[in-house]
């Protein structure tokens, strides 16, 4: 096993530390090919200090026969609020160098996802994105990093701040780096919302939003991630993603 697992180990043990009266449901994933262990999914419900109701849903995956090794570490705020939704994911890759030859990589992101439209709020881009400037910074100034190609839909359903990035497993400290600043900054969100806005406009929003950011048109992860868990799982999945946290 490469150490995708035992990092994401670390940053949902950093979210998971932000929770107060935490129920968690746990699913293991099995290859509906194989028959063989695929990872699994772990939602956690929790409070924080200031009482607002969060959710993590985290994602692995580890296919040994097909050296998948692969994480999505989500973490939502109240649907009823402003504050920012943490998305991440990191996942090894078998990339081609220059010479015909492969190298194993490191497929990163990292964003909180606006929950206003930023045309019509700058007061909001103000209040969340200056204190990660530097991470996200800091993580395109990985050396020999390499910026992800992000669909146009997708990245127009994020924020101008998504990290997407292409580094090595010995980059795992600055990956970290960058998660944690993130995770961080989510958190002190939560418990201090950026805007205040109608709850019920708000609710309807961020289920639109997770809606159309989290589905086949926008993101084919879901048909892949089907194939090798199985639809039900995967619908376990993007139930957890989509819906409201109230």
């Amino acid at each position: 096993m490469s150490i995708v697992q035992p990092t994401c180990d670390s940053w949902a043990a950093t979210l998971s530390a932000f929770l107060t009266q935490t129920q968690v449901d746990r699913t293991d994933f099995v290859s509906p090919e194989s028959g063989k262990p695929a990872g699994s999914l772990t939602v956690s419900e929790g409070f924080t200090s200031s009482g607002a109701k969060v959710r993590i849903v985290d994602t692995r995956l580890f296919i040994a026969d097909l050296g998948l090794d692969a994480a999505m570490i989500h973490a939502f705020a109240p649907s009823q609020s402003t504050s920012p939704h943490l998305l991440s994911d990191l996942a090894t890759m078998q990339d081609p160098t220059d010479d015909g030859q492969r190298r194993t990589t490191w497929h990163f992101h990292v964003d909180l996802m606006p929950r206003v439209d930023l045309v019509t709020a700058p007061e909001f881009i103000d209040a969340v994105y200056p204190p990660i400037t530097q991470a996200y910074n800091d993580a395109y100034a990985i050396a020999d990093m390499l910026p992800i190609a992000v669909p146009h839909r997708l990245r127009s359903l994020a924020s101008p701040w998504l990290v997407g990035a292409i580094v090595l497993p010995t980059d795992n400290v600055a990956t970290s780096q960058a998660f944690t600043a993130y995770a961080k900054h989510w958190h002190e969100l939560v418990n201090s919302p950026p805007l205040v806005s109608d709850p019920v406009i708000q609710r309807a929003r961020d289920i639109a939003h997770r809606g159309a950011m989290f589905n086949d048109e926008t993101d084919p992860v879901w048909q892949h991630l089907a194939k090798l868990v199985g639809q039900t799982d995967t619908n376990k999945v993007l139930a957890a993603i989509r819906n409201p946290v109230d």
